[in-house]
Parts: structure tokens; C-alpha cells; sequence
């Protein structure tokens, strides 16, 4: 089992269609144009090569005290199972169980 992230761009709306079941390609571009002008990030995630689902990361910069509740207030949900942390650069997450 093969987990990978992937860098969401234009080439990619058909793996959207199939995560979602529908064709929301307007919203999946407006997503993509604000990653290219660096103020989100969109990401694919895939399962051996199968796309599994997406994130949408909109950057604002918190302190690390917000972001530290912020966490704290999620893994509180019972439906959250990990928070995948950013840290500002391309690939590096950290999976927070």
C-alpha cells in the first residue's frame, strides 16, 4: 500500500471527477489559480496510484499559538482519525495521529 500526495494542476480534473462523482471544474480551476499565485495550496492524494481524495489549504500564516489550539480543537472531533500539518514548503507534511 502506496501513499502519495501530488501538487493539484489543470491536468488533473479528471482524477476530481472521480473523487467527487460530479464535475465541479470551475471551482477545481478558481482552487488552482489561487495555488498559483501562492495563496493555497490543492492537493491529490492517491492510494497505489488511485486518487483517494483532496485537500484545499488556504495560507494565512498563523502563530504558532493559534495554530497549536487549532490542532488541539480538531483531534477533538470524533470523526477526525490524523491532521496532516504544513509547514510552508512543498512536500512537508506532518501527520499528526
Amino acid at each position: 500500500m502506496k501513499l502519495k500526495f501530488k501538487i493539484a494542476t489543470k491536468a488533473d480534473l479528471n482524477y476530481f471527477d472521480k473523487i467527487r462523482g460530479e464535475r465541479l471544474h470551475k471551482l477545481h480551476i478558481k482552487r488552482i489559480n489561487e495555488q498559483k499565485e501562492k495563496k493555497a495550496e490543492y492537493i491529490i492524494f492517491f492510494l497505489n496510484e488511485e486518487p483517494i481524495g483532496h485537500i484545499f489549504i488556504r495560507l494565512n500564516n498563523p502563530s504558532k499559538e493559534i495554530e497549536e489550539k487549532e490542532i488541539k480543537r480538531l483531534a477533538g472531533f470524533s470523526f477526525v482519525r490524523a491532521i496532516l500539518k504544513f509547514s510552508g514548503n512543498l512536500y512537508p507534511f506532518s501527520l499528526i495521529p
